[in-house]
């Protein structure tokens, strides 16, 4: 099986998603990921460079104060946040709120999306702990990025919405409506956007498959785990955040995948996600 896109499936993609601008990296978030990148950061620098955005040090310290941590002192310098979150927390904390700021809408209404991805983040980092060649931080940033083809698509067509939105109940799979619409699909622009974002290979191809249920066809064992990380991240957060008892066929096969892939119980998640869906949204 050939993980990678052709350059004519590329192409496809890039064609069917004309006049639309894929979001950058911030500025500020890019030098802050440089800095992280040396074998000894300048933490003070660091934080003089994070605190000139009120957004990227709200959220930093938003996230050190959570009950997460359980710090009996309330933090409220960005440099001791920096300290205490460590570096690859650091970073998860920096591209989560980098990409939600050069993909939000000016009145916020997409904060559900951004719930249901921090929590997707979350719990996948949680699921990645219990497996053995996942790295957390990989996983969290695969979950951060999953559905952002979905907001691009968006763009180009504002009626796609309501089959976003109401994915659940749609009478095809969203992926199936997306390749007759658009003639591509959110795991390709996802695969894209991933890729101009410079987040790791394997998490981009993990984005570009992760509908894929046959995993057998991956002969490279983490990218099969990651893959199933995703898909009961994905599963098992949408049935928590969900007001009905509709039951998503492609959930019950997600979650499935992932138990057998992972050789975990279904109930061995259960405390990660109700975790990472309480402190996200």
């Amino acid at each position: 099986m050939d993980i990678i896109p052709s350059k004519e499936e590329l192409q496809k993609t890039y064609a069917a998603i004309k006049g639309i601008e894929l979001p950058t990296v911030p500025d500020i978030v890019q030098k802050a990921n440089s800095e992280l990148t040396k074998p000894d950061p300048n933490i003070t620098e660091l934080a003089e460079l994070i605190s000139k955005d009120p957004v990227l040090s709200g959220q930093i310290l938003k996230v050190i104060n959570s009950p997460f941590y359980g710090l009996s002192k309330k933090i409220d310098s960005v440099q001791k946040a920096v300290v205490l979150l460590g570096q690859k927390n650091l970073k998860n904390v920096l591209m989560t709120a980098g990409l939600r700021q050069s993909m939000q809408d000016a009145d916020d209404s997409r904060k559900t999306f951004w719930d249901r991805a921090a929590a997707t983040a979350a719990c996948a980092s949680g699921i990645a702990t219990m497996v053995h060649n996942v790295e957390p931080d990989e996983a969290y940033m695969t979950g951060l990025f999953l559905d952002t083809g979905v907001l691009v698509l968006l763009e180009k067509s504002p009626a796609y919405k309501r089959v976003s939105d109401n994915q659940p109940i749609y009478p095809y799979s969203t992926v199936v409506f997306e390749e007759n619409k658009f003639e591509t699909n959110h795991p390709n622009v996802g695969y894209l956007l991933a890729l101009s974002w410079k987040i790791p290979d394997i998490c981009a191809l993990a984005i570009l498959h992760h509908h894929t249920e046959e995993l057998e066809k991956f002969e490279d064992s983490k990218l099969r785990a990651l893959i199933a990380i995703m898909q009961a991240s994905y599963a098992l957060v949408a049935e928590e955040l969900s007001e009905t008892e509709i039951t998503i066929e492609e959930h019950v096969r997600f979650k499935s995948n992932a138990v057998n892939e992972l050789l975990l119980d279904e109930s061995d998640l259960r405390d990660i996600v109700v975790s990472a869906v309480r402190e996200s949204t």
